[in-house]
């Protein structure tokens, strides 16, 4: 069986990332002509995703076979779930992937911070080695983003893979902004080695 082919042209991959966002040529529109490559870079970078971050990103379909389950992490690696909403995130911390997620739905200690200094700091004060988040059409997950990079916090993205990950993979039933916490955070440890299943991998978006 042939494989699909990638294209390596920056517009197409541009208009991946955009997709996986889950915008539309409608939203692009807005800021010029979709033939040009200049349009695509103001949308991600209106929305907070730097589009020099995407030069190498391939779209790759999830295979089960590629779960790492967490076993190879670095001990005492602290990840972080984010869902990002208008004036809050939630977050969930783990420090290994849960064996039986939706069990640890029911117990686990999740926070809710608002989005002003106070949050910020107490999101910092979880002392995360990875936050992982998946991207909004809003610019609300900008200031998160950039305080944790600041902080040297690695900073990873999930495009539409996530409800399928969370359903089928996790089988969680639950569909609010907790269980999508959870879901970032053991999308890291079963794919932490493989960086092509996320949209972007970069250790530092800003400079300290």
């Amino acid at each position: 069986m042939n494989k699909p082919m990638i294209s390596h042209r920056r517009i197409d991959q541009l208009r991946a990332i955009a997709s996986d966002c889950g915008f539309t040529s409608e939203e692009a529109k807005r800021f010029g002509k979709l033939s040009k490559t200049a349009t695509w870079e103001a949308l991600l970078e209106t929305y907070g995703i730097p589009p020099q971050v995407v030069d190498t990103v391939d779209k790759v379909d999830i295979q089960p076979q590629s779960l790492d389950t967490g076993k190879n992490s670095a001990p005492g690696l602290r990840v972080l779930g984010l869902d990002i909403c208008k004036s809050s995130v939630v977050g969930c911390l783990l420090i290994h992937r849960p064996s039986q997620p939706q069990k640890a739905y029911n117990s686990l200690e999740f926070c809710n911070l608002k989005a002003d200094a106070r949050g910020i700091k107490h999101l910092l004060n979880l002392d995360p080695h990875v936050a992982v988040i998946r991207p909004t059409r809003s610019n609300h997950q900008r200031s998160w983003v950039i305080q944790l990079a600041r902080a040297g916090v690695e900073v990873r993205l999930v495009g539409n893979k996530l409800p399928s990950y969370c359903r089928n993979t996790l089988g969680l039933s639950n569909k609010d902004d907790k269980a999508n916490a959870l879901a970032l955070a053991c999308y890291y440890f079963d794919y932490q080695h493989l960086p092509q299943q996320f949209l972007m991998v970069r250790e530092a978006w800003f400079e300290k």
